[in-house]
This record gives structure tokens, C-alpha cells and sequence, in this order.
């Protein structure tokens, strides 16, 4: 893969028109109410692969990644986005995010498209997501490509908030003062808006990226425009029962998990953990890149990932 303007720090802004990049909205009735999908087919395969984003964040935030992509001249092949229930444009009526059902209902969907062979990619929460579903869907998981997300430490954290600070304090830190910021709702966003205000939106979503200054202000702005305290409280109530060393250990199908040699959330002792319960999975580092990584340096990302 040769080198170009992809590679420096923060090369593309987010893309909210999808469409100018090849992709059909698919509005689906599911047990959550109506779920975005948002599909761009190459060709008339039953194999496609499943991006699913992070916590504030949603489809788009995939767009710096493919547009390097096709910048790259890399054929990605059949994609579907989606915006998880409670994120972007779709609803969660049910009020609950428990993630077996949500890979349930993103499985029958995948399969009404036409995709019954699925490479799941995924990014934090959505990364998360991705590995559950792995160990549980071994008929239609091809493999699974993970950015920041094996999520040992945040587990840690939700389980034992106060003990895990002396295990991951970064980690322990950072994730409970944010937790707290969505347990006050419209409050603490209100907050987070303010800041970013008075302070400017870089400096607010410094502690989740590598170079604040030099990423691209537009990115920052649409972080905070997708601030969901909601759809955080409702994933974090999977962490208290969750065994990920299980589930993912539970693994057979490819595994690639990539992390930001400076994100401050996942680090170092997540991937040393992921290796520890699946010894296949194949680990790889990406210079200059905090937390939000695929927008910060998406063309070693897709290439860290295998894509």
C-alpha cells in the first residue's frame, strides 16, 4: 500500500452526507424502533462487513477511514454502517442496550440485507460489540477487526470503580469522571458545551486523542455535537455481569485488535490481557494516535487492522 496525504495526522474531516460516499439509507423495524443501516454493495456477495462506532459517535465517524481508503485505492468490498440503538438516527424504545440483543438484532438484519458471512469491525464500544458478537455468531463471523476496543480496563472499572484506580489509573480516572458527566444527563452536557465554549472544543476532547492542536477542529465539534449520556449509562450496565475473559477467549475466527500507543483509556495492559485469554489474536500499535484513532490516523488503521 503506497503512502500519501492519508498518512499525516487528522487527514479528513467526518462525512455526515453518506450518500456522497456511495451509501443507501436502510431504515429497519426492529425490537428498538427504527435502526439506521446505511449500505454501499460492490458486488452481489453474501460476504459484507459490519462497522460499528463508538460511544459519542456514530455512522459517520467511519468516514475519514474509507475516504482514505478510496484515496488508497483499497476495494473494501460490501459495507453496511449503522447507528446503534440510541445513537445517530436511531431509536431505542426499550430503554435497555444489552449487547447480546443488539448483535442479535444487527445479525437478522445483516442477513434481510443478504450478508450471511460478516467481517465485524469495530471502534471502542462498537469494538466491544464486535468481539461478543465473534464468540457468539461463529456461523456468520468471518473475523473480527477491533480499534480501542477490548475494554478489560473499563470492565475493571464499572465492576470496581474504586478498587480498579490502583490497578488502571488512567483508565479508572478518566472513565469515572466521564461516567459521572452522563449520569447528570442534559446537565452534564450542558456542561461539556460550556467548556468547549469558553475553552474551545479541542481542549475539552484532549484527553481521548494524541495531538489536540493539530486535529482538525471540525472533528472536535462533531464529537461534542454527538455527546449521548443515555446511550452510555445504557452500555455500561453490561460491564457489572460481563465475562470477557470467557466470551472472548471463546474466539476461533480471526482476531486483529489495534490500539493507540497513547490512548489513555485502552492501553497497553488491555491488549497484554486480550493476548493473555486468546493467544491467536493478533495485536498491532498505532504511533501518534490516542483513543480515536480511525479519525486521528485512519490510513494506519486500516492498514493495522488488515482491511
Amino acid at each position: 500500500m503506497t503512502s500519501c496525504a492519508s498518512d499525516t495526522y487528522s487527514p479528513r474531516e467526518v462525512n455526515s452526507r453518506l450518500q456522497e460516499l456511495g451509501f443507501r439509507e436502510h431504515l429497519a423495524q426492529t425490537i428498538y424502533g427504527t435502526v439506521a443501516f446505511f449500505v454501499r454493495r460492490q458486488n452481489d456477495d453474501e460476504a459484507g462487513s459490519l462497522l460499528l462506532h463508538g460511544v459519542a459517535s456514530d455512522a459517520t465517524t467511519w468516514t475519514p477511514m474509507l475516504q482514505c481508503a478510496a484515496e488508497l485505492g483499497v476495494d473494501l468490498g460490501n459495507l453496511v454502517l449503522v447507528d446503534l440503538p440510541c445513537f445517530g438516527k436511531s431509536e431505542n424504545r426499550l430503554d435497555t442496550m444489552w449487547i447480546p440483543e443488539v448483535g442479535d438484532m444487527l445479525i437478522s438484519e445483516m442477513t434481510t440485507l443478504g450478508f450471511l458471512r460478516v467481517r465485524l469491525i469495530g471502534h471502542s464500544m462498537g469494538g466491544f460489540l464486535a468481539l461478543d458478537m465473534a464468540a457468539r455468531f461463529h456461523e456468520h463471523a468471518t473475523s473480527v477487526h477491533v480499534a480501542a476496543g477490548s475494554y478489560f480496563a473499563i470492565l475493571n472499572t464499572i465492576k470496581r470503580p474504586i478498587r480498579n484506580i490502583f490497578r488502571n489509573p488512567g483508565t479508572a480516572l478518566l472513565w469515572n469522571s466521564y461516567w459521572l458527566l452522563c449520569l447528570m444527563g442534559r446537565t452534564g452536557t450542558m456542561m461539556v458545551r460550556t467548556a468547549a465554549a469558553v475553552l474551545g472544543p479541542r481542549v475539552v476532547i484532549a484527553p481521548f486523542v494524541a495531538k489536540p492542536t493539530k486535529l482538525r477542529r471540525q472533528i472536535a465539534e462533531v464529537m461534542l455535537s454527538q455527546l449521548n449520556p443515555r446511550g452510555v449509562v445504557l452500555t455500561a450496565r453490561n460491564g457489572p455481569a460481563y465475562d470477557a475473559v470467557t466470551t472472548w477467549g471463546s474466539i476461533r475466527v480471526p482476531l486483529v485488535a489495534v490500539f493507540g500507543q497513547k490512548d489513555r483509556m485502552v492501553t497497553r495492559w488491555d491488549a497484554e490481557e486480550l493476548s493473555q485469554v486468546n493467544p491467536s489474536a493478533r495485536i498491532a500499535w498505532v504511533d501518534d494516535a490516542g483513543h480515536m484513532l480511525i479519525v486521528e490516523r485512519p490510513a494506519a488503521v486500516l492498514r493495522a487492522l488488515g482491511l
